[in-house]
């Protein structure tokens, strides 16, 4: 019997024969496949003429795969070994005349049993499922050097062999435990049919909750820098520099940042870069010299972000508005990123950078994050290993060191530091295939960590993009984003300015006490704030402690402009920690039917509360008729302020085409953004510029950056001049409404081959190499290089001569053609009047004049055709 059923009886055998009624394939192959119980029944008769006593059975015998067991539990990160064996022998077809050579080798590479490791519960309808906290939803993952499976050998009958399960963690602290069944499947191909598309009974995996312990631990940089550890530490920071915030022990990850001298005073971030393997996203803000005093000579500023990525494979990045990022890489760590734009004093800065971990992260981190492993005592863990004695003396162990770190995450035109392969890799072995060769649909291997994030479409028009892997090889525009390159300045600190001054005193009005009053009022009157302390598990805690970096911050800046970006900050801890709670995600108040306390969250996380001139909509203001930006505070009417520090205002026409600039500035609103253009030339001793001006729309990348791509001009003939032009250019400015512009900034365009010119002083100078004058001309159409004139007569004379030999040839062939027509068509009938005209044409293949015509009759109907009497029979020749 094969599960209970009959499959074969025999009646009336002798005891001597009985092996005779062994069960054979012939009996079963044909209805069942291995990975079923066989029992076999005896019955007895003490002579013939008697009759059969009852059935004796056989224990159950299981035919096929088996495991040690049918449920297993691993927790979240953990892992679990699972033993296999076959329980029969595998068979092996060959032809009869095959020689024992011919046997051996059969059995030895062709008689091999590969068993499949499939999950097909992944699915849903079709697709993954995707966490609210941006992973898929697969409870388990497997060792790459398995391949999602097990290969057992001809002879390897009842020999155990064993595969790792290990625990993924989906970023949310789970109600209940997670459950997927597994099951093993052999190849439908194999040689012996009897094995084939043979499968093991499903087994069971529980995979227990361990996001719990991850619940209130993330580490953020706040405002003059305030630190907070993973496992919350807290201190006070005012040290110039790169510095690695989090790094990853094993997996190729890093989180850096840059802090310099604010303005007003103290430190602020200027840069954040975040890296896993191949993939970079860096927000830059930072002068191309760190540390030096304001007062001092300006330097170059960057002023843009970027992400070098050629797919979503190690980061997506979600915008929300235009001055706030998330970062999710494939790990489940996330980064949220969120920029400040000082009205007042006009510069920009990183209001906060925080990193939430995974379990992935787990007793794994190091850096100014320190050691996320729930013991505050280990959070000032140098890079040796040891433990430092002060904050300070920690935070500078962990300023980048090339050696240590690799090349700064901020360096422009440097290759990424390699990092080696992790040890140990992972597989996703997701729907069951139906054949072998199917098995890359479903089977995603040597991933690095056990949580994959969602591969989601993100939106990328609001910064610049550029894929670093086999670059195309271009003459020009070598850049590959579609918005043009930003101007890029290495960062350097100043190592006469590495520490900066922590001594402050309270000063234009304000105490200790004014400034906790001040703080409180600001945390306890935002609605956000108010209902996280609710519903949103040790948020409370958080809320209150960050009272006190908020009184610091009044102390070193001597206003409250960085109380704002603290609530702000805080918001966006309480949001991210409610995306990473299932109850919070599934559940609601039911004020509203449908919406999640996670929902209703958001409903509130508007930054600023929109400066109350608009609704906040999902974390997005809706703004008044009027008003425009993140916060709803800016006026289309107030022209943007352009930064020419921001930019070289150069660019190489041997290089680039030179049409499209990047304009870095403040307040760019997407609305009517107008670029206007003025057109300079640079002479030997003097530059001049156009009175006419031109305007045409602008490209909105987001608030700091805009796009102006100068329109193709129609270029005229012009007559010599003998003053040679080193170089040409433009004059930008922006406005919001068309009409109200920016100040100007200043780009020239020239032959670097030939030239070298400074935007600031707006003067070339020529180089002994080059001894023949090249400029660009965009607008002028009264001076020209004699020479471009000859270039372009002779090119015209070319293209003119080209053009008649193939006219000329066209005409010969269709003449030609004509006159085989009419010795063709005898047949032709024409009724005259305003009718239509009926022709028969026979086409056919003519090898002799032009591209051969296919052959067949086709009617060509004319409308209203008259003939003169006067003219030949055929008009045509």
């Amino acid at each position: 019997m094969i599960n209970d059923n009959v499959v074969e009886t025999y009646a009336y055998v002798s005891y001597s024969a009985y092996q005779d009624t062994a069960l054979q394939e012939t009996s079963w192959t044909e209805t069942y496949r291995l990975g079923f119980l066989v029992k076999c029944a005896v019955r007895l008769r003490a002579t013939l003429d008697s009759g059969p006593g009852s059935y004796t059975y056989s224990e159950p015998f299981y035919a096929g795969i088996q495991t040690d067991s049918s449920e297993y539990t691993v927790t979240e990160t953990g892992t679990i070994e699972v033993t296999a064996w076959l329980t029969v022998p595998l068979g092996c077809s060959y032809l009869a005349s095959s020689t024992p050579d011919e046997i051996n080798s059969m059995e030895e590479n062709q008689c091999n049993l590969h068993l499949k490791v499939r999950t097909p519960d992944y699915y849903a309808n079709g697709q993954l499922t995707c966490t609210p906290g941006g992973v898929t939803d697969e409870p388990i993952s497997f060792e790459t050097t398995k391949l999602c499976g097990l290969t057992f050998l001809f002879l390897e009958q009842n020999v155990t062999k064993t595969f790792t399960i290990f625990g993924s963690g989906d970023k949310l602290a789970n109600l209940n435990a997670r459950s997927i069944f597994i099951r093993m499947t052999t190849d439908i191909q194999f040689t012996h049919h009897a094995w084939s598309s043979a499968s093991s009974p499903d087994i069971h995996v529980v995979v227990t909750d361990q996001d719990i312990d991850l619940e209130d631990k993330f580490c953020a940089v706040r405002t003059d820098p305030n630190m907070w550890t993973f496992d919350k530490g807290y201190w006070f920071y005012q040290q110039s520099g790169e510095h690695v915030l989090y790094k990853h022990d094993i997996l190729p990850i890093r989180v850096h940042t840059v802090f310099d001298s604010c303005v007003w005073g103290g430190a602020c971030v200027y840069g954040v870069a975040v890296r896993n393997g191949d993939a970079l996203f860096v927000v830059n803000l930072c002068r191309s010299t760190v540390g030096t005093p304001w007062t001092s000579s300006t330097t170059n500023t960057n002023h843009y972000i970027e992400q070098r990525a050629c797919d979503n494979t190690h980061m997506t990045v979600e915008t929300k508005g235009s001055d706030f990022y998330m970062v999710t890489l494939s790990s489940g760590t996330v980064v949220t990123i969120s920029i400040r734009i000082d009205s007042n004093s006009q510069y920009t800065y990183v209001r906060y950078v925080q990193v939430k971990p995974s379990l992935i992260d787990w007793g794994a981190s190091e850096g100014l994050c320190g050691v996320l492993d729930g013991n505050i005592a280990n959070d000032m863990q140098k890079r040796d290993g040891s433990i430092a004695t002060s904050w300070s003396e920690f935070g500078i162990d962990w300023r980048l060191d090339p050696a240590a770190d690799g090349n700064s995450l901020f360096d422009v035109g440097v290759p990424l530091s390699d990092f080696p392969i992790p040890p140990l890799q992972y597989c996703r072995c997701r729907a069951n295939a139906t054949n072998w060769a199917r098995l890359s649909d479903q089977v995603i291997c040597d991933l690095d960590s056990t949580i994959t994030s969602c591969a989601r479409v993100t939106d990328t028009s609001s910064y610049f993009t550029q894929c670093d892997k086999a670059p195309v090889k271009r003459k020009k525009d070598t850049y590959s984003s579609t918005h043009g390159e930003p101007t890029k300045f290495g960062v350097v600190l100043d190592e006469n300015y590495v520490t900066i001054p922590e001594v402050y005193a309270w000063r234009n009005g304000w105490s200790e006490t004014l400034a906790e009053e001040a703080c409180r009022l600001a945390f306890n009157g935002d609605s956000l704030l108010t209902k996280c302390k609710d519903i949103v598990p040790k948020m409370s805690e958080n809320i209150e402690t960050s009272e006190e970096e908020c009184v610091n911050d009044i102390l070193v800046s001597a206003n409250t402009n960085f109380m704002k970006d603290t609530v702000e900050a805080l918001k966006t801890t309480c949001i991210v920690e409610a995306m990473r709670s299932e109850n919070l995600t599934t559940k609601g108040s039911g004020s509203e039917p449908g919406m999640t306390f996670l929902d209703e969250l958001l409903e509130l996380s508007c930054p600023n509360n929109c400066s109350g001139n608009g609704n906040c909509i999902n974390g997005t203001c809706a703004c008044s008729s009027g008003l425009y930006g993140d916060e709803c505070s800016l006026q289309k009417t107030t022209p943007p302020v352009v930064r020419q520090a921001g930019t070289n205002g150069l660019c190489k026409t041997d290089v680039s085409t030179c049409r499209s600039f990047v304009i870095p500035g403040l307040n760019f609103i997407d609305s009517q953004l107008t670029c206007k253009v003025r057109y300079i030339k640079v002479y030997s001793d003097r530059w001049e510029s156009q009175s006419a001006t031109e305007n045409f729309p602008a490209i909105y990348l987001n608030s700091i950056n805009c796009v102006c791509i100068i329109p193709v001009i129609e270029r005229k003939k012009r007559s010599v001049q003998s003053e040679t032009i080193f170089a040409e250019g433009f004059l930008l400015s922006v406005s919001n409404d068309g009409v109200s512009f920016s100040n100007e900034t200043t780009f020239i365009t020239y032959d670097s081959t030939c030239y070298e010119c400074n935007s600031t002083s707006v003067s070339c100078t020529e180089l002994s190499s080059c001894s023949n004058s090249k400029t660009m001309d965009y607008n002028d159409k009264d001076n020209v290089d004699t020479k471009d004139v000859l270039s372009q007569v002779l090119i015209g004379v070319g293209i003119f001569i080209v053009i008649a030999l193939s006219v000329a040839i066209v005409i010969i062939c269709f003449k030609k053609k004509q006159q085989r027509a009419q010795i063709a068509d005898s047949s032709t009938n024409v009724r005259q009047g305003p009718e239509r005209v009926r022709y028969s044409t026979n086409h056919y293949v003519d090898q002799r004049c032009g591209t051969p015509d296919t052959v067949n009759t086709k009617e060509i109907i004319l409308k209203d055709v008259w003939f003169d009497d006067k003219l030949p029979e055929n008009p045509f020749n």
